[in-house]
């Protein structure tokens, strides 16, 4: 969730006032108390105020997520023999780490002209997303 309420004064500075939310489902394996298998959700967020021009970019950063994983495999049976474990089986370990960057450049409109143009400035670019376009 990205909400963002902006404010702008008359000497054209944009003051934002900017909160920012991510949720994700942990493994189910993280969250092996729970009795009904309902997912546990890990929730990340922000909150600030900025001030920029019209057509300046803002970064925001911050929300880390990292995920430690191990797994182990082995020959059956022979994995489960203590001294022979470090032959017969292998235990992997991973590390996945994602931040999510979000850029947001705030445009002060001051007619119903350039309202056109932004507009369709947005509809090109939405039509470049879109598969096969």
């Amino acid at each position: 969730m990205l909400d963002v309420v902006p404010r702008i004064n008359p000497g054209g500075l944009v003051y934002m006032d900017i909160q920012q939310q991510v949720s994700d489902a942990q493994d189910q394996a993280s969250s092996s108390n729970d009795t009904q298998n309902n997912p546990r959700i890990s929730t990340r967020s922000v909150s600030t105020q900025v001030a920029v021009q019209s057509g300046q970019t803002v970064l925001l950063g911050g929300l880390i997520k990292q995920d430690n994983a191990e797994s182990v495999s082995a020959v059956p049976y022979l994995g489960r023999i203590p001294g022979l474990r470090w032959l017969f089986g292998n235990t992997s370990k991973s590390k996945d780490r994602t931040e999510l960057i979000v850029l947001i450049t705030p445009r002060v409109i001051t007619s119903s002209s350039q309202a056109r143009q932004v507009t369709d400035d947005y509809r090109q670019q939405m039509q470049l997303l879109k598969p096969g376009g």
